[in-house]
């Protein structure tokens, strides 16, 4: 009846997503490719003089917005925007964005977590769309990878009547 196999909870599935991220962004193995793709600009260079040796740069970003609805949730519209600058063109504007009701329970939290990833996706979709070749991020990935858990506390009686095994 009862299996060896257990479901991971969501504070589990994070820690866990989180150890890997940062056990693959300070690995030694990643270290030389991370050096091969290194670009060295000297400080004399202008803006457009770094842009055409580097060849494109994205600048990525987001905000988020809480407002109060009603007795116990809230309104939210998170956005992520990235504006790809190339040499000789244009720049390229890319924007995603989510707007939802949540409850009051962490919303400040919640709300922070959905505009993170919502940079995240942004700048990996930027780099594996080969946009640009210098993703600019204003250091709120890497903040979150050494911070401590938002969520540290188990609702009382979530996991009553289940075994350790399960």
């Amino acid at each position: 009846m009862a299996s060896s196999a257990r479901l991971m909870d969501i504070r589990e599935a994070f820690l866990e997503a989180r150890t890997d991220i940062e056990r693959a962004l300070y690995s030694d193995l990643e270290a030389p490719a991370v050096r091969a793709s290194w670009i060295s600009l000297e400080g004399t260079l202008s803006p457009t003089e770094a842009l055409e040796r580097i060849g494109s740069v994205a600048g990525i970003d987001g905000g988020s917005a809480l407002e109060e609805a009603n007795l116990g949730q809230k309104v939210f519209a998170v956005s992520s925007a990235a504006a790809v600058f190339k040499a000789g063109s244009k720049p390229e504007e890319l924007r995603v964005y989510q707007v939802g009701v949540i409850d009051f329970f962490k919303a400040e939290d919640r709300v922070r977590i959905y505009r993170e990833t919502l940079e995240a996706r942004i700048a990996a979709y930027v780099a594996i769309t080969g946009r640009a070749r210098l993703i600019l991020l204003d250091g709120s990935i890497e903040a979150n990878l050494i911070a401590e858990p938002v969520f540290k506390a188990v609702v009382p009686g979530r996991y009553a009547g289940l075994d350790d095994d399960e």
